[in-house]
């Protein structure tokens, strides 16, 4: 394949006739590099759309003080659940260790109720930890990257929220 600036340099030096068939080569050079430049676009594109599509993010959440070290996690997830072979399948909180306070086990797919909100009641977390982490699970990515940090310490009422940004 001639590189686009030999075709131009080839042009300068022709009569007329070569001239116009020179310019057509021209034309079909690039158009094929636009096309090519143009499926691979749209070929990434898809490929994002989809990956976006199936990771879990965690829209909200709410956690309420119940008595002392017990409390409830409420927590809103979206995902594009397809199904019984790919579907949000469950939540966790974390200490600033890293270590499991509690797991939500999502026992469906949740097709037709995007975002959906499950919680857990009595939910221990003792007194000397003032963060904990939300993580969201799905059946075919795994852990989401995504990681929700709640300061126990801001809560007003006995209730702390946080939102995903708008």
């Amino acid at each position: 394949m001639q590189s686009v600036g030999c075709v131009v340099n080839c042009c300068l030096s022709q009569k007329p006739a070569r001239l116009e068939a020179s310019v057509a080569k021209l034309m079909g050079l690039y158009m094929k590099r636009i096309n090519a430049v143009c499926l691979t676009a749209v070929g990434l594109g898809c490929m994002l759309g989809s990956a976006w599509a199936s990771v879990a993010t965690i829209v909200a959440v709410e956690m309420t003080e119940q008595a002392p070290q017990s409390w409830q996690v409420a927590v809103s997830v979206l995902h594009d659940d397809s199904g019984w072979e790919h579907y949000a399948d469950k939540w966790r909180v974390l200490d600033p260790q890293g270590r499991v306070l509690a797991e939500r086990v999502l026992l469906h797919p949740h097709v037709e109720e995007q975002p959906f909100t499950r919680s857990l009641d009595s939910v221990v977390i003792p007194e000397t930890i003032g963060v904990v982490y939300i993580e969201v699970h799905d059946t075919q990515s795994a852990w989401a990257s995504q990681r929700v940090e709640l300061d126990l310490s801001q809560a007003k009422q006995a209730t702390v929220k946080w939102e995903m940004p708008k």
